[in-house]
């Protein structure tokens, strides 16, 4: 599948695009090019999706969304405002959504939990097919979050804790998000 995957070098991201690399699947990466090291062999554009459709680093958005036409999915895990995601809706065209949401949104508490409600709800209002993740506590390699305490893996703690979580491990969970990518499911699933 060519897949746009929104962000994808940091934690839950790097993961994913790992995993979509090992299936054998045409991976292009939208980000702000914090870790060019990362996927150096991954075709990639620079920019902020705040301003997704702008020229930005050289590179003019729209040429990266020509070149791996047609988008089979859009994969997104740096999608936190509603804006964000409406930025991306409104210019790119995939029949295919899905969106690395939280659990938190079934209690929201916080700016966080409603950022992400309200991405949701605009892939829902937006998308025939998308398929949403609320996922509760992701760990594993590469975790930048600094919430948890690893020492004892494969037990985590959050930090100044001292009884183990109940967590999902983050190379199963892109390797869940990639094998519904290529059933093509649609939902959400908690």
């Amino acid at each position: 599948m060519n897949i746009l995957l929104l962000g994808g070098t940091e934690f839950v991201g790097r993961h994913i695009t790992q995993m979509a690399i090992d299936r054998g699947h045409n991976i292009c990466l939208f980000n702000r090019c914090n870790n060019i090291d990362i996927f150096p062999d991954v075709l990639r554009y620079c920019g902020d999706r705040n301003s997704f459709g702008e020229a930005t680093s050289g590179h003019n958005i729209d040429d990266s969304i020509k070149i791996i036409r047609p988008i089979d999915c859009v994969i997104d895990v740096s999608g936190y405002y509603r804006h964000h995601v409406k930025s991306i809706l409104d210019y790119v065209e995939s029949d295919y959504y899905i969106f690395i949401s939280t659990i938190n949104v079934t209690l929201p508490d916080s700016d966080y939990a409603y950022g992400k409600i309200g991405c949701e709800i605009e892939i829902m209002n937006r998308v025939k097919n998308f398929l949403i993740f609320r996922p509760k506590e992701l760990c594993g390699e590469y975790d930048n979050t600094d919430r948890f305490d690893y020492s004892k893996w494969p037990d985590v703690y959050y930090k100044g804790d001292d009884i183990p979580i109940s967590y999902i491990d983050i190379e199963l969970f892109a390797l869940t998000v990639i094998s519904h990518m290529e059933n093509k499911t649609v939902g959400i699933i908690q």
